[in-house]
């Protein structure tokens, strides 16, 4: 997905993970307005 925005497509993901993700393992939450997921270029909903 990353790489198809870096190339310009329309692109777009609804990820459903099932299993409880351990919170060692979560290196970062990112939310509308966020300037990590702003310069991805990808809008938030």
């Amino acid at each position: 997905m990353l790489l198809g925005k870096a190339l310009g497509e329309t692109v777009d993901a609804t990820v459903h993970y099932t299993s409880p993700i351990p919170p060692a393992r979560i290196e970062s939450i990112a939310f509308p307005g966020d300037p990590a997921l702003d310069r991805l270029g990808l809008t938030g909903t």
